[in-house]
């Protein structure tokens, strides 16, 4: 599998799929939109501590040690059993995704409880680093490194989110808290891997812990993570070491590394061809390539090296490079002058990255007399805007979740839903998605709404809207 073709597939699927995922316990009724939800309260126990239940391991739990090494451990073939053995799994697992808690069957997911691969995942999660060792791979293989173990950690993800709701069933909240730890921090360690594609798994193994948190908040007795979820770092998860990879990939297969120097005739033509080869197996045989190879024609000699002259390098210099250097100097020194036009949004605040990178997306679409680093970079980029949101996104429903436990608190003291946000006497979670407070509609002592809207005049989706509809049982 091609990192740049699954990629281009996941930015588009993942988004979409987090947030129906974070639906797929709810019993909507039909003529609801997705993105509303219902959920129903009880009383918190209030920990003697405010931070009883962190959720994230902490510094004391750290032992010193790579975490990937665990992670492999945990899905070796001679362990990561449980699928091999079981034509039927793949039913089994639906069925247990479905029930109830109270209709799990729970000898049949007792062996979740004691299973090598999770203890390894539990070990893992609480090293003091993780490294992929994907750097150097990326150097060298570029877009085309292969990423085998992506789709374990969903697996291993999604055993974990089995075992938390074994738990819950047992009122075994403690444990399941523990495992809600594990699998935020698992999230953590994937989506620091340098690609984008290891960033918004690692958004996806988040989410279905904060899935399962959601879950345990609307069980009796269940403790308060108000101030647990008011302390996670905001950002969740950071796209430094993402982006990072992003540029070693297309350095790579720009041979940027190679351009300073001067190449002879022989070198620099094979440098081109091996960048064509190498288009050919990110883009696949097709009209994207056309398009590629129709852009390097463009590229002008004359203008190529006045365009290195003004960049610094002496006019000497440039006379000695063959022609495909040249082409290929300034084919690269384009392309990253417009890479950089949008990884410089990828730390501001959603509200004002959005219209930026919207703006810019419309600049890269098909269009007589582009440039060529506009036609590579609507090529080789990803689709950053949706990267970015899916980040976000995960930071809002932290933050969601963190003013619904402020509201079951309230309740919890004083029997009823608060009339509006401030009387419960907590400091407000923001929506990331806005940077205000979520709007908040009281219609009964016990019934209320919970929005964050999309921005601006964008329509309502799955994607950018939430809407919980919450309902307290004392």
């Amino acid at each position: 599998m091609l990192l740049f073709g699954f990629l281009t597939c996941l930015t588009v699927w993942l988004p979409t799929q987090i947030a129906l995922l974070e639906t797929s316990q709810a019993e909507e009724k039909p003529t609801k939109p997705v993105w509303v939800k219902e959920v129903t309260l009880h009383p918190a126990k209030v920990p003697f501590r405010a931070l009883a239940h962190p959720l994230l391991p902490e510094t004391a739990d750290l032992v010193s040690g790579n975490a990937a090494l665990c992670y492999y451990r945990a899905f070796s073939p001679e362990t990561f059993s449980h699928s091999r053995n079981d034509k039927d799994w793949w039913k089994k697992e639906e069925a247990w995704s479905k029930a109830k808690l109270q209709d799990l069957p729970q000898k049949e997911m007792e062996f979740l409880l004691k299973y090598w691969p999770l203890e390894q995942v539990t070990e893992g999660a609480r090293r003091s680093y993780c490294d992929w060792e994907m750097t150097e791979r990326l150097k060298r293989d570029g877009f085309s490194a292969l990423l085998p173990d992506v789709q374990s950690m969903r697996e291993l993800a999604r055993l974990l989110s089995h075992r938390i709701r074994l738990r819950y069933a047992r009122k075994d909240y403690e444990g399941a808290l523990k495992d809600i730890q594990t699998l935020m921090a698992l999230g953590r360690h994937v989506s620091n891997g340098p690609t984008v594609i290891q960033h918004l798994v690692g958004v996806a193994l988040c989410s279905i812990a904060l899935e399962r948190l959601e879950e345990g908040m609307q069980q009796p007795d269940f403790p308060s993570v108000h101030w647990d979820l008011s302390v996670l770092p905001v950002p969740f998860l950071t796209l430094e070491s993402a982006l990072g990879g992003e540029r070693i990939g297309a350095d790579s297969l720009l041979s940027i590394q190679d351009l300073e120097r001067v190449m002879s005739q022989e070198e620099a033509t094979e440098k081109l061809k091996k960048f064509q080869k190498q288009l050919g197996l990110v883009m696949g045989e097709g009209q994207d390539l056309q398009t590629a190879l129709f852009a390097i024609s463009l590229v002008s000699y004359t203008q190529s090296k006045e365009w290195l002259v003004k960049q610094g390098t002496p006019p000497v210099v440039v006379e000695k490079m063959p022609v495909a250097q040249v082409v290929m100097v300034r084919m690269a020194g384009e392309f990253n002058r417009e890479r950089d036009e949008v990884f410089k949004y990828a730390n501001l605040p959603l509200w004002q990255a959005a219209p930026l990178l919207e703006d810019h997306e419309r600049n890269l679409r098909p269009g007589v007399g582009q440039s060529v680093s506009k036609i590579l970079a609507r090529l080789l980029l990803p689709a950053l805007h949706k990267v970015f949101e899916a980040r976000v996104r995960l930071d809002r429903r932290i933050a969601t979740l963190r003013q619904v436990e402020a509201i079951r608190l309230h309740a919890t003291k004083t029997g009823s839903l608060p009339e509006k946000l401030e009387d419960t006497q907590m400091p407000l979670a923001l929506d990331p998605w806005h940077g205000k407070p979520f709007e908040y509609t009281r219609t009964s002592p016990t019934e209320a709404t919970l929005t964050g809207k999309p921005l601006g005049q964008a329509p309502k989706g799955v994607h950018n809207t939430v809407v919980y509809e919450i309902h307290w049982k004392k």
